[in-house]
Parts: structure tokens; C-alpha cells; sequence
């Protein structure tokens, strides 16, 4: 469970590092605010993959490498918390210690098989001016307006913009626009960034370091979301 304590800067002021009333329990991935459960952004999301009102994904881009192992999976996983939590000039700098409390990556226990995911990111961040000193990462959140919860992947402040990020190190997904617009309405309820600054990117890695992106447009995302919302809401109680 994450608890309130603590504060995190943003834009050079302080913010909560959980908003109030917010609850995150990460066993079972429940949001709790002011005590009552509230349904996720995917819990919503799960209803598009299976609906043609999808924002479209090329259909080059969508396809990705083969089945991976259960073990290479559940590494990966590992992988995906350690790169949205970190992010340096070097490779060097993706830490587990510091933040997850597992591995670094120059231990001989590291798997390098994630090199390429690794430094694909990095040089991606590189390239895009996104700074982890000007970043949110994995933060959790709620919206006012439409009572749900979720979790931001990464929220990088630029000069010009605000670029909301979905990383993947397997298959892009049909929900990840509708998904991240969720993620960005509520970070506009709560001042995060503005409607004039808010990007949404899918950023694709494969294991050899190739980076392949998918911007969204927020209005017509939004849309998708709230369409998933309304119906799950409706016939799901």
C-alpha cells in the first residue's frame, strides 16, 4: 500500500506524492478515495480491445516479436518497472537498487537480454529532451470529475509541452491512446499539466534497442475512454 506521506516536486513546486483521499494498494493494483473502491483506467480500457470505435494503430507497427516464456515475461515485467522509474544519460545510471530494491545493472544477475530495452530508452529521452529531473513516474491519480483511478507511466515536462508516455518493451495495444488519455484528463482536473500542453506517446522497444512511436490526439482518445467508461458503467455495475 502507498501511503501519503511525502512530498515530490513538479514544475519546481511540491505536489503530494499521493493526492489526497487516495489509497493504492499494489497487491491486487486497487485504488481506494476516501475509503470507497474505485474501477481503474484499464478496467475500463479492457472494453475497447473488443469494439471498432478504437483510435486506429497502423497495422505495420502492430506487429511485434513472438511469444516470449513465462520467465523472460516475468523479467520483463521487472524491466518495464525499472525504466519507467529511472531514466540517465547512461545506462549506467538504471539502478534497481534505488528504487525497486532488486538488482543493478552491471550485477552478473542482471539479464542482458535487456540491453537493447534499456538503451533504446535511454537514447529515445535523449533524443526527445525528456529529463528525469522533469519527470512524474508510475504516479498514482484520480479523477474528480468521472470518479476513477490509475497510474501514469511517465509525465515529462518540456519546454513546449507535456508528453504523457506509455512505454512497451513487448506488443503495442489498441487501448494504449484511450488509456493514456484517462491518465491525462485527470492530470489536467489536478493541474499536472494544461489541455495547450498535454502529448500522449506510445513509445515501442524491441529487444534490440529499435524504437517505434505512436502519438495520439487527447480529444479523440478522451473520447474512446469515455465511450469505454459509459459502457462499462452502464452494463457492468
Amino acid at each position: 500500500m502507498t501511503t501519503g506521506a511525502g512530498k515530490i516536486i513538479w514544475k519546481g513546486a511540491e505536489i503530494p506524492a499521493l493526492l489526497p483521499g487516495l489509497e493504492f494498494f499494489e497487491d491486487g493494483h486497487v485504488y481506494k478515495v476516501n475509503g470507497a473502491v474505485w474501477k481503474s483506467v484499464t478496467q475500463y480500457t479492457k472494453l475497447i480491445s473488443n469494439h471498432d470505435f478504437v483510435t486506429e494503430i497502423d497495422a505495420d507497427y502492430a506487429k511485434t516479436t513472438s511469444k516470449l516464456d513465462k520467465e523472460y515475461n516475468a523479467k520483463k515485467a521487472q524491466l518495464d518497472a525499472l525504466v519507467h522509474l529511472n531514466f540517465g544519460s547512461v545506462v549506467h545510471d538504471y539502478l534497481y537498487k534505488d528504487d525497486m530494491d532488486i538488482l543493478d545493472f552491471n550485477s552478473p544477475e542482471f539479464d542482458h537480454r535487456f540491453d537493447g530495452y534499456i538503451a533504446g530508452w535511454n537514447a529515445e529521452c535523449v533524443k526527445r529532451g525528456w529529463d528525469r529531473k522533469k519527470m512524474l513516474a508510475e504516479y498514482p491519480l484520480y479523477s474528480k470529475k468521472y470518479l476513477y483511478a490509475g497510474r501514469l507511466d511517465n509525465l515529462f515536462e518540456t519546454e513546449k509541452y507535456d508528453w504523457l508516455i506509455d512505454k512497451k518493451t513487448g506488443q503495442p495495444s489498441p487501448t494504449t491512446g484511450p488509456q493514456l488519455a484517462g491518465y491525462g484528463q485527470a492530470a489536467i482536473e489536478w493541474g499536472l499539466t494544461t489541455l495547450g500542453r498535454l502529448k500522449l506517446m506510445e513509445v515501442c522497444i524491441d529487444k534490440n534497442g529499435v524504437v517505434k512511436t505512436q502519438p495520439f490526439d487527447f480529444k479523440s482518445c478522451l473520447q474512446d475512454f469515455l465511450m469505454a467508461y459509459s459502457l462499462t458503467n452502464k452494463y457492468k455495475k
